[in-house]
């Protein structure tokens, strides 16, 4: 299989046999993208619920390290539109 490097207009992260994570797709897109390959739903998850820091993880959100893996039982928790 060849790794993609680019997923419906966005910068894939990760992908997985789930789940296909992508950067926003230009610079007013503030949404990372989730794609459940298996159900072809797409989930927006706001770039403002992922921390880069401790102290921004405290107030709520998912750390970086982690949304990166790409699981998406825990993406969906975060996506605020499916």
């Amino acid at each position: 299989m060849t790794k993609r490097t680019v997923y419906n207009g966005g910068k894939v992260i990760t992908e997985n046999e789930q789940v296909i994570l992508t950067q926003p797709r230009n610079s007013w897109d503030t949404n990372y993208h989730a794609y459940d390959k298996e159900a072809g739903i797409e989930y927006l998850i706001d770039i403002n619920n992922i921390a880069d820091t401790e102290e921004e993880w405290e107030d709520g959100g998912v750390m970086w390290e982690e949304f990166k893996l790409g699981e998406l039982e825990a993406l969906i928790q975060y996506a605020w539109k499916a």
